[in-house]
């Protein structure tokens, strides 16, 4: 979902976090973002990524992942469509999406439970995290941190390239691990001001209108 104003057509507006691995914070910004935007007075859908298991868009995808290990993208895609219809039916004015953008990082194809995201806090979670990608195939063996770290600037690189190619506008806040909470949420609201300035302000629609 993209926002626009055309006449009396609003489309509600999708703001899709993503972090590059666990740990770094997106949820937590997610969930600062949906407070502030509430605040203002918009209508904030605050999808949480743990509900991907749970929401009703994402139950086939759910059940799907569950018996097979994996999810067909056109799934996805369904499923993200379902969820478009949602939030327009409801009359959401922004998603806060935690969930959607991308899969590969989530908890639902990571396998990871809250307690094993906790694990990045923890001694043993470098040795989980990089047991994990090479259990997908995605590097050779546990430990190779090296390797890890690799694929991970490479599915950066893949992410930022196929958002922009498709016409999203894109807010990156580099090094984000050496920045505090407090500091990521104010970098993230600050480059957000100008896209959710006609959001405020986008006329609603006349008795008996769309």
């Amino acid at each position: 979902m993209r926002r626009a104003v055309l006449g009396w057509l609003v489309v509600t507006m999708l703001i899709a976090v993503w972090g590059v691995a666990p740990g770094v914070g997106k949820s937590t910004l997610c969930a600062a973002l949906a407070g502030w935007l509430a605040g203002t007075g918009l209508r904030v859908d605050h999808f949480a990524e743990e509900e991907i298991l749970t929401r009703p868009e994402f139950v086939e995808v759910a059940a799907y992942f569950g018996a097979t290990g994996r999810v067909e993208p056109a799934m996805l895609l369904a499923a993200a469509s379902g969820l478009a219809r949602s939030a327009l039916a409801g009359g959401f004015d922004v998603v806060v999406a935690d969930a959607v953008v991308p899969f590969v990082p989530s908890l639902l194809s990571m396998g990871c439970s809250d307690q094993a995201v906790s694990a990045w806090e923890e001694p043993g979670w470098l040795d989980w995290y990089t047991g994990k990608l090479a259990g997908y195939g995605l590097t050779p063996r546990p430990g190779d941190v090296a390797t890890a770290v690799r694929y991970l600037e490479h599915e950066r690189t893949l992410t930022l390239s196929a958002a922009r190619q498709a016409g999203w506008p894109v807010i990156t806040i580099g090094r984000a691990t050496e920045l505090t909470g407090a500091e990521i949420v104010r970098a993230a609201r600050q480059a957000l001001s100008q896209l959710l300035v006609t959001v405020r302000h986008r006329p609603r629609p006349p008795p008996g209108g769309p």
